[in-house]
């Protein structure tokens, strides 16, 4: 009895890992800008596109890869990336995505992440080898949180390109021990306690068996 009491107790103190956000094509490889909305020029191009720019610095893998790319030939205005994730309020998440500027200069990019926000100055090396990574965490604060890119292009031949969006759970590490959504539930509450009520009455059956024991020697 004891022992099977012990056993859902540790079964109720085991943390159920809450849902991860997933960005819908945050590789851009399903039909392009398929699953984000996109305003003024965004596009989703494969390397191959630029070759002719970079030349021979484009691998075969970069060729065949698909970003998304702002402003991309010679064009101006704001042009804009965005999608809403499905959240837990109260539940932190990390972000990272990929990022680099093909051509002769340099180009902006505001990034926003829920609360957490941010602008890349990214200058051109016109070589897919230089995509850096940006990560960082935010708290959201809804059932959905947006994830928005933002560009203002200048009549130029500057493109920034993304990829490799990525929202996920945060996991809160404790030594060695990883607890993800480590916040109990209602449910697991009501588990806890009642395990430890029956615990306490399993301990205090044993005492009275004990003392009867005694008595009756």
């Amino acid at each position: 009895m004891f022992d099977r009491v012990r056993f859902c107790i540790l079964l109720a103190l085991v943390p159920v890992p809450a849902s991860a956000a997933i960005v819908v094509n945050g590789g851009f490889e399903s039909a392009g800008l398929s699953g984000w909305s996109a305003t003024g020029t965004v596009d989703a191009w494969q390397g191959s596109r630029y070759h002719d720019y970079i030349g021979s610095s484009v691998t075969s893998a970069q060729s065949s890869n698909t970003y998304a790319f702002f402003g991309a030939g010679n064009v101006s205005g704001t042009n804009v990336l965005q999608q809403t994730i499905a959240t837990t309020a109260g539940t932190q998440y990390r972000f990272s995505f990929d990022f680099v500027a093909l051509g002769a200069g340099t180009q902006g990019l505001d990034y926003t992440f829920g609360g957490a926000t941010g602008t890349i100055s990214a200058l051109s090396t016109n070589n897919f080898s230089s995509f850096s990574t940006i990560s960082g965490s935010f708290m959201a604060t809804g059932a959905t949180t947006t994830v928005s890119f933002r560009n203002i292009s200048s009549y130029d031949n500057v493109d920034v390109g993304i990829d490799n969006v990525s929202v996920i759970v945060d996991p809160v590490l404790t030594g060695s021990l990883s607890l993800v959504g480590a916040i109990p539930e209602p449910a697991t509450w009501a588990m806890l306690i009642a395990g430890f009520g029956l615990v306490g009455t399993a301990l205090r059956r044993r005492r009275t068996a004990a003392s009867t024991s005694t008595t009756a020697a």
